[in-house]
């Protein structure tokens, strides 16, 4: 039989590519890669032994036979190692490698044992493949057992890739799936056309698929250092995140943003190279990840403590000295954070808030990071508290009075959102405020809020009880939402409600960071009858000029002002924070605004604030913020006494 040796000289050439991409990408490393450049070698070797092998068949004399012999041996040798070495590929891809004890990789490798050894005697037995008398080659009684192996290897990695489904993306799965399946073809094809050796190249075209997908150096490399980047760390780290058998350590520069500015691009991308390639060398375990912003993790199976210790010694000591490139020398402040999975980090988000974290705001201890993360699960807490709270309408709307200065009566209230939880308590607004701004919840407690103060003023009939308006805070973030002007009009109406009777408190820093998107919000709830306080002011975002345009008419002063002049504790104050509250009060009066005082809490700080004409008065000395029915008790009985 004549064999056409055209599809293996074509794959020569393609495994040859691939192994020059390989090397010329360089960044073998990982275990996954390793055992591909063993699939890629070990299929260029087959192609040639097949070549061979045809070549000495069709010119078979005595000597062509041993030739023949000896390259049909190599063939099956070789070959047969693929189903098992991709096999193992598939487990390294999965991440489970590690999780293969001795037993299961023994019973994993029977086959190819089996096959080995059969093939070993072969000469003496001839049960794998003999010649006849006119010298052609003829399979043997025992053939079949490197189909069964074939078999058993292709079902292995199947399994295997679907068991392990989620542990992967699609594109790898896919992949994986393909090359399983350029396996079966051509045993099909040569089956009903033995003499067409397509077998190796259609394993090269599933190989070529593997290269520039899974093993796609430039998805997985960065650019500027040459090592493993984030997307390749996020991926290797899912899988073990839970397990916990590994080591990782996370190296932080220090504000590399400002080392571009003040060093220059060039020098700071050079030395972030160097000092990549310098980590990556530290331990054959452990492989470096750039995740961007100076952040670099050293992740790979697990080592000693005394091993452990003495790297991160190692790593501090180096970066002690400068880092030089180019003639030009700079040392760079590094915190090294030893990273416990299972201890440290349970999820994902726990590890993403730990590589994203600038340097030196993680709370750590000895290089742990527990208390950060614990820090960050409370915030999940919180964040999950919220949103049931908004779900069950479980906020609560309490009321802190404002009085009249002159007459000591109370004339209004701030609205103040509060948050108790059954398992976590009471929920500071200090702490669930900021983390509902960051996600956007603000949006919907603030129309809580709207919506409950609105119904307590009319159900109550405040304005017959002496309460002109309602004070409540405005976020900025609800300012961001185009329909919040359409959203308080079907409350009002829904209500009966006029705008007048709701006060908008914006702070001042809200106003000085986001006054031009603040202005067209504004201005449309002015035109339809609400007014507006600027709250916190003093707070050290202090710019007059945009008191000019937004149509504020109070001023609410902030409690530092009043207490760096007059302290409630120790009643001392500094004199010129006193010069600046008295300039501030006259100031703000000449301009003809209304001043509400903050924070007041001693019978002197009040007698002050008297003495210099503050028109308003809040804090703890007359009240704290209370639920509505005592705010509602307290304005009664202020109507009873007049009365």
């Amino acid at each position: 039989m004549v064999y056409n040796i055209d599809f293996d000289i074509a794959a020569i050439g393609l495994l040859l590519f691939s192994l020059f991409y390989l090397f010329y990408k360089k960044g073998i490393r990982k275990g996954t890669n390793s055992v591909f450049l063993l699939i890629v070698s070990t299929s260029l070797i087959s192609a040639v032994a097949d070549i061979a092998s045809a070549i000495s068949q069709a010119v078979a004399g005595q000597g062509e036979i041993l030739m023949m012999d000896f390259w049909n041996h190599l063939f099956f040798g070789v070959h047969n190692l693929l189903p098992f070495l991709f096999v193992l590929y598939v487990l390294y891809v999965l991440d489970i490698a590690k999780n293969v004890n001795k037993l299961q990789f023994f019973i994993l490798s029977v086959p190819v044992i089996a096959e080995l050894v059969l093939l070993a005697s072969n000469p003496f037995t001839r049960c794998m493949f003999y010649y006849d008398a006119s010298g052609a080659y003829t399979r043997g009684r025992l053939f079949f057992v490197f189909y069964i192996g074939a078999i058993f290897y292709t079902f292995a990695a199947i399994i295997l890739s679907v068991m392990f489904r989620k542990l992967i993306s699609t594109n790898k799965f896919i992949s994986l799936l393909f090359f399983t399946v350029m396996g079966i073809v051509p045993v099909l094809i040569q089956y009903k056309f033995p003499y067409v050796l397509i077998d190796i190249f259609c394993q090269s075209l599933a190989i070529l698929n593997i290269l520039f997908s899974i093993e796609n150096k430039s998805d997985i490399i960065n650019p500027n250092t040459g090592v493993y980047n984030r997307y390749a760390f996020l991926s290797a780290v899912d899988s073990t995140l839970k397990r916990g058998e590994c080591t990782l350590l996370v190296v932080k520069l220090a504000n590399v943003q400002f080392y571009y500015t003040t060093l220059g691009v060039e020098y700071v991308n050079g030395v972030l190279e160097e000092i990549a390639q310098w980590l990556d060398d530290r331990h054959s375990k452990l492989i470096c990840y750039d995740c961007e912003q100076g952040h670099f993790a050293l992740y790979g199976k697990k080592i000693s403590d005394e091993e452990k210790v003495k790297l991160k010694t190692e790593i501090l000591d180096r970066f002690h000295s400068a880092w030089e490139y180019k003639s030009m020398g700079s040392v760079f402040p590094i915190e090294i954070y030893d990273v416990r999975p299972r201890v440290d980090v349970e999820t994902m988000e726990d590890l993403l808030l730990i590589l994203d974290t600038p340097f030196n705001d993680l709370v750590s201890e000895e290089g742990n990071v527990t208390d950060a993360v614990v820090t960050h699960q409370r915030r999940m807490l919180v964040e999950k508290v919220i949103q049931e709270a908004l779900d069950k309408r479980k906020f609560q709307v309490w009321y802190q009075p404002i009085l009249d200065s002159s007459t000591g009566r109370i004339v209004s209230a701030e609205a103040l959102v509060r948050l108790t939880d059954e398992k976590l308590g009471y929920i500071s607004p200090e702490e669930f405020v900021p983390i509902a701004e960051q996600t956007g919840m603000i949006v919907d407690i603030g129309a809580f809020v709207f919506d409950e103060v609105c119904n307590f003023y009319k159900t109550n009939n405040l304005l017959d009880l002496g309460i002109d308006y309602i004070e409540i805070n405005l976020s900025v973030v609800q300012c961001m939402n185009s329909r919040l002007v359409d959203a308080f009009d079907k409350v009002l109406k829904k209500h009966g409600l006029e705008a007048k009777h709701i006060n908008l408190e914006i702070t001042e820093s809200a106003a000085s960071d986001s006054r031009h998107t603040l202005m067209e919000t504004v201005n449309a709830l002015k035109e339809r009858g609400f007014t507006f306080s600027l709250d916190d002011y003093g707070t050290g975002y202090s710019n007059i000029s945009y008191m000019y345009d937004m149509p504020f008419s109070i001023i609410k002063l902030d409690k530092t002002i009043l207490w760096s002049a007059l302290h409630p504790q120790n009643g001392m104050g500094d004199e010129n924070a006193m010069i600046f509250l008295e300039n501030t009060i006259k100031m703000m009066k000449d301009m003809k605004y209304k001043l509400i005082a903050e924070g007041i809490e001693t019978q002197e700080q009040r007698n002050l604030l008297q003495k210099l004409k503050c028109d308003f008065f809040q804090g703890f000395y007359f009240s704290k913020p209370v639920p509505g029915d005592i705010y509602l008790d307290m304005l009664r009985k202020q109507v009873a006494v007049t009365d």
